[in-house]
């Protein structure tokens, strides 16, 4: 460990309605500042006016903001300044406190993040990107309204009157996106800041022979890749597939089923996406809900789509095998099987081949839709989800996939299934596409420690090679090369 170890600090600032957020800043700074591949180079500081035991005296005589000024670090003179954001701007500034202009800083969380920038330092922006709640009658009604005007507002004087941007906003969803988010980011900065080849002191002891590592199968390997993999999924996907379902797991009887249409270029992918929700995001995203509650079986192949008769025929054979109950025949079979199997989601993932579906999309979606309304007929306390999967072929030229892509995503956004004359009409949730993975897509996960770890030096090289022999993977291809050994 070197012997000048770097302090880089980090300011928070924001209004008050985002404490929970300001917590999640700490925990991550925490778990870095012990994390073995952070705490070798640096060690993380965070400052700012509410931390535990420095908390800052506000005074009787001035603005709270002099107070905040008069005792911490300034912002510009952090490394790094953190801005949190979701429905308030906060409070406009005194008179006393104007710009060199003469204009009045709108809030002391604006005046933070314009001291940090005007002395060329870092400043990331995170927005809580749900609509504030507000009770019907909630006696701060309008004040609350005005300040999400005011922060709608200052979002919007993001762009300059070119159109190019004038700082960059992080939006997320939920706490765990944020969470992820922003452990990435800081580990990125502290990269950048602290490379790994900066001049290190002389220990003094001998240093410890290094350890070692033992071979690592083909098979442990994918399985690993698996779980890296999930870092190039799309965010806006899995956080609209997730949503949907936790909106109705939190219903005592969800209802109706939900079909998903699930458009996009892969092999395996969607099979592959929907176990990497199933792994990662069900725990954090549906309170209540694990891993080993949702069910997740594939029915993939040369499906009939003629009628939702025989389509149904085929998804009740993948049922069966899936669930390993050869005499399941309806729904309420299948709810006795998940209540004894502890199951609260069934995820059915409908994948025909590409060359029994090209052509006939929306047959194969007004099929599904119409089974679905039969087979699930009455509301109940389990939750059936169907995806159906509607891929392009991914194997053509850059020209022909361009084309194919642009025909399937029409036929997606065309379909419009009729209500059904009987049984429980389904909720129809179009999903953003799943598309092929580009190098440019590709640079976040390389920079992953979790990857360089799994890979050293030798995953650029790799990586230039794939892009070399073709501009576009699926996410399965890409795994499979990436897991063959040499």
């Amino acid at each position: 460990m070197p012997v000048n170890k770097r302090i880089l600090r980090l300011f928070l600032s924001s209004p008050g309605d985002v404490g929970r957020q300001r917590e999640i800043v700490r925990e991550v700074v925490d778990a870095l500042n012990v994390d073995p591949l952070v705490a070798e180079r640096c060690a993380l500081e965070v400052v700012a006016w509410d931390t535990e035991g420095a908390a800052v005296p506000l005074s009787g005589v001035r603005p709270p903001q002099d107070s905040v000024n008069a005792y911490l670090a300034l912002p510009r003179e952090c490394d790094l300044t953190i801005v949190l954001l979701w429905g308030r701007l906060g409070t406009p500034l005194p008179p006393e406190n104007r710009r060199a202009d003469g204009t009045v800083y709108a809030s002391g969380t604006v005046w933070e993040l314009e001291d940090a920038s005007s002395a060329g330092r870092e400043v990331w922006i995170y927005r809580y990107a749900r609509p504030p709640q507000m009770e019907v009658d909630d006696p701060q009604e309008q004040e609350k309204k005005e300040q999400y005007r005011r922060l709608k507002a200052f979002v919007a004087g993001s762009r300059a009157a070119d159109g190019s941007l004038r700082f960059g906003l992080n939006d997320f969803l939920h706490d765990q996106q944020f969470t992820d988010l922003l452990r990435e980011h800081l580990k990125q900065f502290i990269r950048k800041a602290v490379p790994v080849d900066a001049p290190e002191a002389t220990p003094a002891v001998s240093a410890v022979p290094a350890r070692v590592a033992a071979p690592v199968s083909a098979a442990e390997l994918a399985d690993r890749l698996d779980h890296l993999i999930h870092l190039c999924d799309r965010e806006d996907v899995r956080d609209l597939f997730t949503e949907t379902m936790r909106q109705r797991v939190k219903l005592a009887r969800p209802g109706a089923g939900i079909l998903c249409v699930l458009p996009g270029g892969t092999r395996e992918g969607h099979r592959g996406f929907l176990q990497r929700v199933r792994e990662y995001e069900m725990r954090n995203q549906i309170p209540g809900v694990t891993p080993e509650q949702v069910a997740l079986v594939p029915v993939v192949g040369k499906l009939s789509l003629a009628t939702p008769e025989t389509l149904g025929i085929s998804i009740l054979r993948g049922i069966r095998d899936g669930v390993r109950n050869p005499d399941l025949d309806s729904w309420r079979d299948l709810q006795r099987w998940m209540t004894a199997e502890q199951r609260r989601i069934f995820i059915l993932a409908l994948e025909p081949t590409s060359e029994v579906i090209r052509g006939k999309e929306r047959l194969f979606l007004a099929s599904a839709a119409a089974w679905l309304s039969t087979w699930l007929d009455k509301p109940a306390r389990h939750l059936f989800v169907l995806v159906a999967c509607v891929r392009y072929a991914a194997d053509e030229g850059s020209a022909g996939l361009a084309s194919e892509r642009q025909r399937i995503l029409e036929e997606v956004a065309g379909f419009n299934p009729p209500v059904p004359p009987v049984g429980l009409a389904p909720e129809i949730v179009k999903l953003p596409e799943l598309p092929p993975i580009t190098r440019e897509d590709i640079e976040n996960w390389l920079n992953h420690e979790s990857v360089r770890q799994l890979f050293g030096t030798r995953l650029k090289a790799i990586i230039n090679q794939l892009f070399a022999e073709r501009p576009l993977w699926t996410m399965d291809d890409l795994r499979d090369r990436l897991a063959t050994p040499g």
